[in-house]
């Protein structure tokens, strides 16, 4: 029981309980930030640079398509279709270097994590839109290459003949906008759900620990204070010549819970549980010797053992004994 725990250790719980108390907050506080800090990585590395990167790929869509316009030009030179070609080659090799970094980068299956906020927030479909937009923009590619190669090779290939399919690919390009922007949007709420389950996790620890730590406190100091203030109460009353404890403010029951513990209060109260029966037993063997001398017992001897200062009274009592013993053969001889 804890009454039974020594003081010091007593101390040293209560003393643990501050650096306990802050290395589980911080714990906590450590375990939320890494799962803010993957929210943030997340929102800023896996989601707001996909995003501009489509932007990007656009305006190399963009590029693409004015330059394949401009090839048809009939005022251009040979060396100039050749600059415009050379061009449109650059173009569409960053449109397509584009796509295969986003699909084997940023594409949002590849997040296990990421994954499962959507599946929690039931925004798992937006990973198939995002899948079908790649697969419509390489179909649309594959259309598109043959007649970008003819266009290139010379032959008699209008603009307006690639012209619906550079626009079916923006409209790709518009789709993984905004697919990308509501990723993004899911992974900044998912990141401000982290910072609001921090919050309340430091401020529901921080109450909680504090009240378990107070608690404690209150016990411990309860079964310190408490005894100590009852022997105190026994003390006075002994130092006012109450020896019976029962009969006054302490009962014998307080009295000997106190003794019954294991600790140093424990050894206080059976010290002075053992005073106070020494005392009570001097006393009444002072009564006793004391009133035999009186009736003129000269052969009375005192039944307590007397113990270090008290030794004195054993020898008052023997030199009572001896001068009652002398009185008595004057007072004999006188009566003779």
């Amino acid at each position: 029981m804890i009454r039974n725990v020594k003081l010091f250790w007593k101390f040293i719980l209560m003393a643990l309980m501050i650096p306990l108390t802050i290395i589980i907050i911080a714990g906590t506080a450590l375990n939320k930030t890494n799962t803010l800090k993957y929210e943030y990585d997340n929102l800023y590395s896996f989601m707001l640079i996909p995003l501009l990167e489509v932007d990007k790929g656009n305006l190399h869509r963009e590029k693409l398509s004015s330059k394949l316009r401009e090839f048809t030009h009939p005022e251009l030179s040979s060396e100039e279709q050749t600059a415009v070609a050379k061009e449109i080659k650059h173009q569409d090799k960053m449109m397509i270097e584009f796509i295969a970094r986003y699909e084997s980068e940023w594409l949002t299956s590849l997040s296990p994590e990421f994954t499962a906020t959507l599946a929690t927030l039931g925004q798992q479909h937006l990973q198939q839109i995002e899948a079908e937009t790649l697969l419509q923009f390489h179909q649309v590619y594959d259309a598109f290459v043959p007649k970008r190669d003819a266009m290139l090779a010379g032959k008699l290939v209008k603009f307006k003949e690639v012209k619906p399919y550079l626009e079916r690919m923006e409209t790709t390009f518009e789709s993984l906008v905004k697919v990308n922007r509501k990723f993004a949007d899911y992974s900044n709420e998912s990141a401000q759900q982290a910072i609001a389950q921090m919050r309340w996790m430091l401020v529901v620890w921080g109450l909680l620990l504090s009240l378990i730590a107070f608690g404690i406190a209150w016990l411990f100091t309860y079964h310190v204070t408490k005894p100590v203030s009852l022997l105190s109460q026994a003390i006075q009353n002994l130092a006012q010549g109450h020896l019976n404890a029962n009969s006054v403010l302490v009962s014998k029951n307080q009295i000997n819970n106190i003794v019954r513990r294991q600790d140093e209060i424990g050894d206080i109260g059976r010290a002075f549980k053992a005073l106070n029966s020494y005392f009570q037993e001097v006393i009444a063997d002072i009564v006793y010797v004391s009133q035999g001398l009186a009736e003129g017992n000269q052969n009375i001897a005192p039944q307590a053992e007397y113990r270090g200062d008290f030794n004195q009274i054993q020898i008052a009592f023997k030199a009572a004994s001896f001068k009652l013993a002398d009185t008595m053969k004057k007072n004999a001889k006188e009566r003779a």
